[in-house]
């Protein structure tokens, strides 16, 4: 738990890499702790900014807060994340729905929270600054005198256009709607990121897939609003519920901490400046996920191993880069030539894998430039 509140106090000065983090390491479970805290704090304090400070002298309103705040991630955990994770399948097909959810939702699901505390934490303060600088009261005098424009300009059923009077003339729903909007703003720029951060697409794909799952999820609304009243109503079937799903999220769970464990290990063995696997291994790790810079500094560490410089040259080769792959190569073969006796003898097998790694890139270049010619 101490680890999340390192990362969310990096939403404030690293966010992109508080993301990275929470990607790698960071649990679900902690991650929706923080995010109810998050969500209450922001309930009573854009009650208290909007001018509705009822829970002050009610005490069962606070616990309806309390309530509300720990309702409002359920749409989150159980629509959103699983249809993000659908449709990035869509665009990126990795197997079944069944199975990338599996394998990716506690990741997408911890990044999503973790969009969503920077969401509400980020909005209580903007909120504080609109309420100090007085935006909040000009932005409810205007939405006053716009009432009468929007009551001409759209024809409602009587009850409608009078629940509708209602609001825009409430300072306290104008405030609240301002606020509101401003958290949706920022958490779906964190959605966002959220996307491309685990299932590694372009930015137009990553827009794509959140769009999407937005329709998705206001087209099938009045299912799950009602499906969530009712379990929300019934303890029995939340009990039963549970039972039923445990072992599914275990397993989620215990993949995802698998997957956190085997990349801290390869961290640790990368201490040895001589294990070239494990540099490797991790750098390939960075590499599926588009992380360039972090993978050239891990194989920079091996500018005079022969077995470094060979896999170095391996892993240029999956990023499609052959320039830097026979520069590594060539590196290899100079590194083995030039190495004392004793030395030679051990490395004597790398020069012969990168030769062959050379060969097999001319045959490759010739045979392209006879199929081009």
């Amino acid at each position: 738990m101490t680890d999340w509140l390192r990362l969310v106090a990096m939403i404030f000065y690293a966010p992109l890499r508080g993301m990275r983090e929470v990607r790698d390491r960071g649990s679900l479970f902690p991650a929706i702790i923080c995010a109810y805290i998050s969500q209450v704090a922001y309930v009573f304090a854009v009650q208290w900014l909007s001018g509705n400070k009822s829970f002050t002298t009610h005490p069962e309103i606070v616990g309806s807060n309390l309530f509300q705040a720990a309702t409002s991630l359920l749409p989150i955990a159980i629509v959103l994340v699983p249809l993000l994770a659908l449709t990035a399948n869509l665009f990126d097909r990795r197997g079944s729905f069944g199975l990338v959810l599996q394998q990716e939702y506690a990741s997408l699901a911890s990044v999503v929270f973790y969009g969503f505390i920077a969401a509400n934490l980020v909005t209580i303060f903007i909120s504080v600054f609109f309420h100090l600088s007085g935006i909040q009261a000009v932005y409810i005098l205007k939405s006053a005198q716009s009432a009468e424009q929007v009551k001409s300009l759209f024809s409602f059923p009587p009850e409608v256009q009078k629940e509708l009077e209602r609001e825009l003339n409430d300072p306290t729903f104008v405030a609240a709607s301002l606020f509101r909007t401003v958290k949706i703003v920022i958490l779906t720029i964190g959605t966002l990121e959220a996307v491309r951060r685990v299932f590694r697409l372009s930015l137009l794909r990553s827009i794509a897939v959140v769009m999407l799952s937005y329709l998705g999820m206001i087209v099938l609304s009045p299912i799950w609003t009602k499906l969530f009243t009712r379990l929300i109503g019934s303890p029995f079937i939340l009990l039963m519920l549970f039972f039923l799903l445990r072992g599914y999220f275990t397993g989620i769970i215990s993949n995802q901490r698998a997957r956190a464990a085997f990349k801290q290990n390869l961290e640790a063995a990368t201490i040895n400046p001589r294990d070239s696997s494990a540099h490797y291994n991790l750098a390939l790790i960075h590499q599926q996920r588009g992380e360039r810079d972090v993978l050239e500094r891990f194989l920079d560490r091996r500018t005079n191993d022969p077995q470094g410089l060979y896999l170095m040259g391996r892993a240029h080769e999956g990023l499609v880069d052959n320039s830097e792959a026979t520069s590594s190569m060539e590196a290899c073969i100079e590194a083995v030539k030039t190495a004392p006796a004793y030395k030679y003898r051990a490395e004597k097998r790398w020069l012969h894998e990168a030769q062959q790694f050379l060969k097999r890139q001319q045959t490759r270049s010739r045979q392209e430039s006879a199929v081009g010619s």
